[in-house]
């Protein structure tokens, strides 16, 4: 409502003296980029000076936290798409559609390949990237100007449908790309060609604690230690072998991630948390859980798990590699 009387105050302004819709294009476009992208749209009322110039802004930031309504958004953005000008070039973009991080399905999709030739700085959150029929997506590559990359909690999905391929690869190829970061990566594959890095950050992983510092491992290691004594108070009282009695229920299913993907990372980086001594009711239960006919014919083998987890971890160890060159300063391109 604020903006709206001050667009009729301007309007009112600009029919006794029009001296602000007398300034150059680009002071009027820079002026508006401090706005809303729905308010700066909205100036297209003010006079006939005004009624194209937001189709001509140079940075766009479209987040739903700006709208009621996520259906608004995606209408808007639709708008915003259709009605562009394309001789007028886009330097920055940051886009967030934030929904359900597991629900792929709401995602906006980016397309494989982004045509945006000018684009300088670019910002995806919550999106959904489409994959090719051998499940790559490569949508960086004909932005030839791009000089910072910021994605946020991505997904892949195919060509034609809304599946999740599980074996989804991202190709962040770009000859002019300086400063890369991504947070939240899943179990993505992400496929790396950036001759001009020079700053690289990966944030949000749970692969971190496994390649980043001694002294960040040992801290996440009495966390995690921490945690698995309060339940270790829960599992194996007496003689039962699950933590409500002598059958499954619902609390060993929802722990049933120590029971599969711990062990397995245990084996991964050669560190053994879950003992006979150091915790003997979990550990038992550890083995009452993957004895269980139920879980033991639905979980993946061990051996498949193990090799799962150490091909990721070898893929965050050395992005963890390219951090620590990139920060010592000794880093030369080619």
């Amino acid at each position: 409502m604020m903006m709206q009387n001050q667009i009729r105050k301007m309007k009112s302004t600009i029919k006794d003296n029009d001296r602000l819709s007398d300034l150059p294009t680009a002071i009027l476009l820079h002026i508006m980029s401090f706005m809303k992208i729905k308010d700066a749209v909205q100036t297209c009322i003010l006079s006939k000076r005004w009624k194209d110039l937001w189709k001509s802004l140079p940075n766009l930031t479209l987040h739903t936290s700006d709208f009621s309504k996520p259906s608004i958004f995606s209408e808007f953005v639709s708008g915003i798409v259709l009605c562009r000008d394309g001789n007028h070039p886009l330097h920055n973009l940051d886009f967030d559609r934030h929904v359900s991080s597991y629900d792929i399905k709401k995602r906006t999709r980016i397309p494989k390949s982004l045509n945006l030739p000018t684009l300088i700085s670019l910002h995806l959150e919550h999106v959904a990237i489409s994959v090719d029929d051998r499940g790559h997506a490569e949508p960086f590559s004909t932005c030839n100007k791009l000089n910072t990359l910021i994605i946020d909690h991505f997904g892949v999905v195919s060509p034609n449908s809304y599946i999740l391929p599980k074996l989804g690869i991202l190709n962040i190829t770009n000859a002019t790309l300086a400063n890369l970061t991504i947070n939240d990566t899943s179990d993505r594959k992400i496929v790396i060609s950036t001759p001009n890095l020079s700053s690289f950050s990966l944030n949000g992983s749970p692969f971190q604690a496994l390649c980043g510092q001694e002294g960040k491992n040992v801290f996440h290691r009495k966390r995690l230690k921490k945690l698995l004594r309060v339940i270790e108070k829960e599992t194996g009282a007496g003689e039962k072998k699950f933590i409500g009695g002598n059958k499954i229920g619902l609390a060993d299913l929802a722990l049933g991630w120590i029971a599969h993907t711990l062990v397995a990372l245990e084996d991964v980086v050669g560190v053994k948390l879950i003992t006979s001594d150091a915790f003997p009711n979990l550990h038992s239960w550890v083995l009452n859980f993957l004895e269980f006919p139920t879980t033991k014919n639905n979980l993946p083998p061990h051996e498949l798990a193990v090799e799962y987890f150490r091909e990721k971890r070898e893929m965050f160890l050395s992005m963890a590699t390219i951090t620590r060159i990139l920060e010592s300063g000794t880093f030369k391109r080619s």
